[in-house]
């Protein structure tokens, strides 16, 4: 039960990915976005791997140390290309680098 349905989230991510290419030409966000699912796919295909193989160590590496750093950044530029006409402007930035900061110093 629980195989099928990781079988169907990784459907559905790659399902994603593929209508995000239709797009693909039409905005530079898009562009952005395309890159970021197709690694979100392959990095949970790893993922997928690793835990197969028993290697917790590489999962812990690929998600703590490289996937959840990439999704916070790439979210957080998506806030501040939202909020280019706010007064807000500058909390993306802000939040951004007390996130690497506290990241930095939990390595």
């Amino acid at each position: 039960m629980y195989n099928t349905f990781l079988i169907v989230l990784f459907c559905c991510e790659f399902l994603a990915f593929v209508v995000s290419i239709q797009y693909w030409r039409k905005s530079k966000a898009h562009q952005y976005f395309s890159a970021y699912l197709f690694l979100v796919c392959m990095v949970e295909i790893v993922a997928k791997v690793a835990y197969e193989l028993h290697n917790k160590s590489l999962n812990h590496f690929l998600y703590d140390y490289c996937m959840i750093p990439i999704e916070f950044i790439f979210f957080y530029s998506l806030y501040y290309t939202d909020m280019r006409g706010s007064k807000m402007k500058p909390l993306p930035i802000v939040l951004g680098a007390c996130y690497l900061l506290c990241w930095v110093v939990d390595i």
